[in-house]
This record gives structure tokens, sequence and C-alpha cells, in this order.
């Protein structure tokens, strides 16, 4: 939606309630507290990347037209990046920030044709797998390195005597090694945790869709 069209589903509302819908219905998208979509940026801009690079293949768009689409949405990237542009609550959510920048600098024909055979539900989907993958994989690495850590203190006070406790309470003697080794554990069960929600996240929702959602199956 641009500040010159309305939403192809208003052709029924006043201007007012169209509006209205729009703020309730894109609730923290791209409004304040802060903007939730702002987390969406750079991967909305990489899958529209491999979009452009999937429709030059199967011939919608020729290569120079996919290079450029390419080549700005990685200016968009950069710009977000280093605060020169922000998303505006005009346009709704995340997807249409960027479909309304690519118009205004390719113009609205070259920049229409990356909605080809891909609906805002795959956008959306798509975008939020690939967040849930990257912060899973950040929370993995840090991990990893604070099992590291402890696994070398344990080395360090293997011989270093401390009560162990069970219950709140005192129990057996122990070493301060052997206790930092039962967090090493249950932190390790932790990244293997995380191995398997990388293995069914890391699927792509591409290509389901709007037609349907019994059992949500597009998400």
């Amino acid at each position: 939606m641009s500040e010159s069209n309305s939403p192809v589903w208003s052709s029924h509302l006043n201007q007012q309630s169209t509006q209205g819908n729009v703020e309730f219905c894109s609730g923290r998208d791209v409004t304040a507290r802060p903007m939730a979509d702002r987390e969406l940026v750079p991967f909305d801009i990489w899958t529209n990347q491999v979009s452009s690079i999937a429709l030059q293949k199967a011939g919608i768009i020729s290569r120079s037209e996919c290079q450029e689409l390419i080549k700005i949405l990685a200016e968009i990237e950069s710009e977000f990046q280093t605060g020169q542009i922000e998303l505006d609550p005009k346009q709704e959510d995340v997807h249409m920030n960027i479909e309304f920048m690519l118009e205004q600098r390719l113009g609205k024909e070259l920049a229409g044709k990356i909605h080809t055979g891909r609906s805002r539900n795959d956008q959306s989907a798509t975008d939020m797998r690939l967040l849930l993958r990257s912060a899973a994989l950040v929370f993995e690495e840090e991990l990893i390195d604070l099992v590291s850590t402890l696994l070398e203190l344990a080395k360090t006070h293997k011989e270093t005597i401390c009560p162990g406790f069970s219950h709140g309470q005192p129990a057996m003697v122990t070493t301060f090694g052997h206790s930092l080794l039962c967090y090493a554990q249950a932190l390790t069960r932790d990244t293997q945790k995380f191995n398997d929600f990388f293995t069914q996240v890391n699927r792509s929702p591409l290509g389901a869709a709007a037609g349907f959602e019994i059992g949500r199956a597009h998400f």
C-alpha cells in the first residue's frame, strides 16, 4: 500500500475505516515500542534477493532485471544498517515497506515483478523461520562457549573441595569441578535441543502461497 493507493481489500470501506483497520491489524509491525518488523528487515531483503534469482531462472525476469533488483535490495539493507532509512508506518509492514522502496527506485513495473508467484504469507513465514534459525545458531554458539568455559574451570578445580547440595540442603562432600560439570552436562542437553529445533525450522515454506491454511501447513 503506497501513499497514493489504497489496499485492494479496502474498496468497500471509507478512508477512515481503512486507516483504522491498517493500524489495528499491523499492531507493532511498523509502530513504535519499538517496531517489531525491524528485526525482519535483513531476512525480508534476503528472501527478495533469492526470489529474484528464482524468477530469473524461471524466465519471468531478465538477467539484467535480476541484477538490478539484487543491487538495489543490497543498497536498501545497507541504508537500514547505517540508520539512513527506517520503516514507514504508512506502508503497513516490512514487506510492503521494502516493496514500496523498490518501486520508488526501480519503478512500479519491475518492483511489482518481485511478488510474482509469492504471497505475503510466504514472505512472513520465511522471514520468521530465518529469524528463528539465526537466533538458534547464536544461542547454540554461546552455549557451546559457556560449556567450554565450564569444562576448563572444572579441570582447574578438580581437587577443590566443596560441599555438595541436594534439595537445598548440604549433602556429600564433592569438588567444585564436579559441581561445574553438572551445569556443563545440563547445558550440553540444551545445545541438543537447539539442534533439534534447527532441523525443524530450517525448512523453506516458500511456495505454500495463500491458498489454504488447513493445519497451518504453510507456517
